[in-house]
């Protein structure tokens, strides 16, 4: 799957408000994902790890599940928090 700016700004717009949708930010694959693939986002004072879910598998994976076991997992710092989550898209930060 080919990643691009447009696709990960489509993205950060399902998780960003309008208003605060930069117009300009850094990007940069991140190496692995069977299902999803991840970039690293970083705009104003957020650092995020965007998940990007394979073009057709979003209703193959179960997001909120996955955000749910990582906020627990945050909650324990062995992971970072969750962000944000938009269920249709399967995107997660």
């Amino acid at each position: 799957m080919s990643i691009d700016e447009a696709r990960v700004r489509a993205a950060l717009a399902r998780l960003v408000p309008p208003d605060e949708l930069p117009a300009r930010f850094l990007w940069q694959p991140l190496p692995g994902g069977v299902n999803a693939r991840s970039v690293r986002v970083t705009f104003g004072n957020r650092d995020w790890a965007l998940r990007l879910p394979h073009q057709g598998a979003a209703g193959f994976l179960d997001v909120a599940t996955e955000a749910r076991v990582l906020t627990s997992a945050a909650g324990a710092d062995i992971a970072p928090r969750v962000v944000g989550i938009d269920v249709p898209s399967g995107v997660l930060a």
